[in-house]
This record gives C-alpha cells, sequence and structure tokens, in this order.
C-alpha cells in the first residue's frame, strides 16, 4: 500500500455513503498541504499477499524471502487493512499535529 492524495467532493446526502462520523474540524486554508505532510510520512501496511500457484488463490504471505505461504490450519498474523491504517496512524497523527480540532476553528 501506498499514501496517494486525491480531491473529490461527495454530496451531503449522497446515496453510496453508508454511514459517516465527524471527526472534528480543519482550516481551509492550505489544508490539504498540511495533511498531505504528515499522511506520507507515515508508514504504510506492507504487501500482505501473493498468488499461490499451488492452491491458484491470493494468499497471506508467511515470508517473503523466500516466499513461504502459510499452511492449513497454522496460525497467521493478522492482515493490516487501510481502514486501520487510518483509524489507528493517521487519524491520531493529524490530531497529534492539531490539524483536527474538536470544536470550529474560527480564522
Amino acid at each position: 500500500m501506498s499514501y496517494e492524495s486525491t480531491t473529490f467532493h461527495i454530496e451531503q446526502n449522497s446515496q453510496p455513503l453508508h454511514s459517516k462520523e465527524l471527526l472534528g474540524y480543519t482550516k481551509t486554508v492550505n489544508f490539504k498541504q498540511e495533511w498531505d505532510s504528515i499522511l506520507k510520512d507515515l508508514s504504510p501496511p506492507p504487501k500482505q499477499k501473493a498468488f499461490n500457484i499451488e492452491t491458484m488463490k491470493t494468499e497471506p504471505v508467511k515470508e517473503w524471502d523466500p516466499l513461504t505461504f502459510y499452511n492449513p490450519g497454522e496460525h497467521r498474523k493478522p492482515l493490516i487493512k487501510c481502514t486501520e491504517w487510518t483509524e489507528k496512524q493517521a487519524i491520531p497523527a493529524l490530531l497529534k499535529a492539531g490539524l483536527i480540532k474538536e470544536t470550529p476553528i474560527i480564522s
């Protein structure tokens, strides 16, 4: 995985949006550059899966060198999802940097 900043707009009443949770407030001036400066320096989750030609499936990898897959029934390390990266690394980093505030920022 890698961090990539993209610009998009979601309408308030957008149907595809299942739910949303307000994290707080951020200033509108230069927020994209400030957020990117923090988020691009966070380590994203590493590559965790590969295609196993023996089972013809994409599976979690036990070791990369040499490429080794888990055996059936063997304990596996949990996979790190991008949403977990967001919740456990990105949001705390933005809060710590003061880029997300709980109360509106008035400038």
